[in-house]
């Protein structure tokens, strides 16, 4: 797959069901799309089920449009948006829009809660966040939340951690694992501090 910028489409059964995107990578999207649907971690749970029944050989991807110029990425991806509607795995609020659309911090709070914040008592083991699968699963979050103020290319693990900490409350572990003989760096969500929160919820409604 080609790593350029533009709208891409994942499909199954043709174009009965499609999910659209838009990335400045292209390819590197794809990677990522392939990992957290291996590892069962997809936020996209519509697609993630898709992929569970029909199985990996199942899957099509494609670049539908090449975009050169950056600014024009949100409408192209809304005109396939549009273009695919009857048969779409995206979710309809979180498809951009001309409107500008704050961040989605209080479901992006609530994901990872659900998901990656160790429970008291809790064998953490379970909870480390080491897997490729897993570190993109959450940087794929925080970019479907719209919570990172950045281009989609350089939102990384490494930001989207330092953002949970300093403006969302989180305390957040560093350590090292051995697992089949590799040495890997985790991290651990271990709390959560509602108090903490410095950012302002500002999110609207797309489609009124």
């Amino acid at each position: 797959m080609r790593d350029v910028q533009g709208i891409y489409k994942i499909s199954f059964d043709g174009d009965k069901r499609v999910y659209v995107g838009q990335s400045g990578h292209i390819g590197r999207r794809w990677l990522t799309h392939l990992l957290c649907l291996g590892d069962n971690t997809h936020v996209n749970s519509r697609l993630q089920e898709c992929f569970n029944t029909l199985g990996a050989t199942a899957i099509h991807f494609s670049i539908l449009e090449v975009v050169p110029n950056a600014d024009l990425l949100n409408d192209r991806e809304r005109f396939w948006l549009n273009y695919y509607t009857p048969h779409l795995f995206n979710i309809q609020r979180h498809i951009r829009s001309a409107k500008t659309v704050g961040p989605d911090f209080q479901r992006f709070i609530d994901t990872v809660n659900r998901q990656w914040l160790v429970p008291a008592g809790a064998d953490t083991k379970s909870y480390r966040l080491w897997r490729n699968g897993d570190k993109q699963a959450l940087v794929q979050l925080a970019i479907d939340c719209n919570i990172c103020q950045k281009p989609f290319a350089k939102i990384t693990f490494i930001s989207v951690i330092k953002l949970m900490e300093e403006q969302l409350g989180y305390e957040i572990e560093q350590g090292r694992t051995v697992v089949e003989g590799r040495k890997h760096t985790y991290r651990l969500i271990v709390a959560f501090n509602e108090d903490e929160k410095c950012y302002v919820p500002a999110f609207k409604t797309i489609n009124e």
